[in-house]
């Protein structure tokens, strides 16, 4: 029994022990900046058809932009399904390149700050509030009435800087708007913090040319 309970106690004591190198002790009364990260799992796997990625990004990637801004944190879109391209996904999985290893996790937003301590958890803190608000499986919410807006106005904004420079159809137009995962992985490739869509991928923030077709109408 004794040396069970020798062993046992080892055991634990091991266990204490990695938890506690896991946790880094902070200097608050210095106020040394820290960087804080944290990931937040995108609930995918309950809701598999909700296009959760376009949500997050937000027409030309603004919704993700106006986020890092109000936070004060940067963002990153990572994981299995963060590309629009699954082929060069899989490819990017292929290569063993350590830079694509968090193509291997589940979808989810990385999230991180440097600051003071106590201003750097408090970021965190915020900008967790902020993106929950982007994992609600809703295509009438807010964010998406917002999005859709934003989507016709760049929609109109692209055709009227087409015709006017019929001669330099990037200034403004359609393949200025397409920044997709694929293109910010291969400049980023530890995630992208503010990718866009085109006009084209309307679906890519839930809204159907049905709905965008409405809502010009209405204007």
């Amino acid at each position: 029994m004794e040396l069970v309970s020798k062993s046992n106690m080892s055991a634990l004591e091991d266990r204490s022990s990695k938890s506690m190198e896991k946790l880094k002790m902070l200097d608050i009364t210095r106020d040394r900046p820290v960087k804080v990260a944290v990931k937040v799992a995108v609930p995918v796997r309950d809701h598999p058809k909700f296009n959760f990625v376009g949500k997050l990004l937000g027409p030309k990637g603004n919704s993700m932009k106006r986020l890092q801004e109000e936070t004060m944190c940067k963002m990153a879109v990572l994981g299995r399904g963060s590309m629009r391209d699954r082929k060069k996904e899989e490819e990017l999985r292929a290569s063993g390149d350590s830079r694509y290893s968090h193509l291997f996790e589940d979808l989810h937003v990385e999230i991180s700050t440097f600051a003071a301590p106590a201003e750097a958890h408090a970021r965190i803190a915020y900008a967790l509030a902020e993106v929950r608000r982007f994992l609600v499986p809703d295509y009438h919410d807010d964010i998406r009435q917002e999005q859709m807006w934003e989507m016709q106005a760049l929609s109109s904004s692209s055709s009227l800087t087409f015709s006017d420079d019929q001669h330099s159809p990037n200034r403004g137009g359609v393949t200025d708007m397409d920044t997709s995962n694929d293109d910010k992985l291969e400049m980023e490739p530890n995630g992208m913090e503010c990718n866009a869509l085109d006009k084209n991928d309307v679906q890519q923030v839930g809204l159907s040319s049905e709905q965008l077709h409405q809502h010009q109408q209405q204007q």
